[in-house]
């Protein structure tokens, strides 16, 4: 943990709010910033709240890229 109270540890970003230790980059109820909740239906990917049934950058699931169209979480659904 260094003097801002950020410690990085392999890829994750973990800080302490309000005493407890969160990881910023998959918390949903911290999401990039201490206390910035996801809405309902948003899952933190990276720091971001994001929609993984429509988002063509995490569709399905954190950082899955779609070419095309993401639909109910499947990419190019028809």
């Amino acid at each position: 943990m260094n003097d801002t109270g950020i410690g990085v540890f392999g890829s994750h970003k973990w800080k302490m709010c309000g005493g407890w230790c969160f990881d910023l980059s998959r918390d949903r109820h911290h999401c990039g910033a201490c206390s910035n909740r996801c809405a309902h239906g948003e899952h933190c990917c990276g720091g971001d709240c994001v929609n993984l049934l429509v988002n063509a950058s995490h569709c399905g699931c954190c950082h899955h890229v779609c070419e095309g169209v993401c639909t109910f979480g499947i990419c190019d659904y028809a």
